[in-house]
């Protein structure tokens, strides 16, 4: 009997779950960073409440992103102590001004809904297996039969 059969959905749903766990954990401090340097300094010179900040597009047009005022003023704030050089920089202000904690602030909300949406996925992905089976019981893994199994369990995930 093979590791997959006696594992069976269930702990497939739980190993896909403690997985995504982990890879979120792992990977959580790149988001932060990239989410941090996306906002610093993007809105100012304000204007009735909006700013307009130019902001060159790949193509060299010039886009401008209104922005709440109460966005603007904690923009600005955030400008003046998070001006970033690049990666690096960030994590070391980062965690020079908020500790290594800062690079997970927001995790818990990240983790439980990685948990949950990877446990439905693994579940649904192993519970439909059986539908794809030849008439004496073995498994049919061509290419169009994996890929409607795999478009089943993440509409079972993305239902979460």
């Amino acid at each position: 009997m093979s590791a997959d059969a006696q594992l069976g959905p269930l702990g497939h749903a739980v190993a896909g779950g403690i997985g995504g766990v982990i890879g979120l954990f792992c990977t959580y401090p790149l988001d932060i960073v990239k989410t941090r340097m996306q906002v610093g300094g993007r809105c100012h010179n304000s204007f009735a409440g909006y700013s307009t900040t130019a902001d060159a597009s790949a193509s060299g047009a010039w886009r401008f992103f209104p922005c709440p005022l109460d966005a603007q003023v904690q923009t600005k704030a955030l400008k003046r102590t998070t001006d970033y050089t690049g990666t690096l920089d960030a994590i070391e202000k980062i965690v020079r001004r908020e500790g290594v904690t800062g690079l997970y602030s927001g995790l818990n909300s990240g983790l439980i809904a990685q948990l949950v949406q990877q446990f439905v996925y693994y579940y649904c992905y192993e519970t439909l297996k059986p539908m794809y089976q030849g008439p004496s019981g073995q498994e049919l893994n061509t290419f169009w039969q994996v890929r409607s199994r795999g478009r089943g369990a993440a509409a079972c995930g993305a239902c979460v």
